[in-house]
């Protein structure tokens, strides 16, 4: 995945970007994107599966990027 891609995930722009900003990123997104705690109308018109692929490939941006 590419660095673009990655930050696009965190619904940040490319650039200088901080790891408290990946960090603040993250944590919001997460709380959007958990599948555990994400209970809106729009939520469950999706599968839980998809959800937790969506989250994982969040995770995962969040990990390479603090690296």
């Amino acid at each position: 995945m590419l660095r673009r891609q990655m930050l696009k995930k965190l619904a940040l722009e490319d650039g200088a970007v901080t790891q408290d900003d990946l960090k603040v990123a993250f944590r919001a997104q997460a709380k959007l994107l958990h599948p555990d705690t994400n209970v809106s109308a729009a939520a469950a018109a999706t599968t839980e599966a998809a959800r937790a692929s969506t989250f994982a490939d969040l995770r995962q941006a969040y990990e390479a990027l603090m690296a």
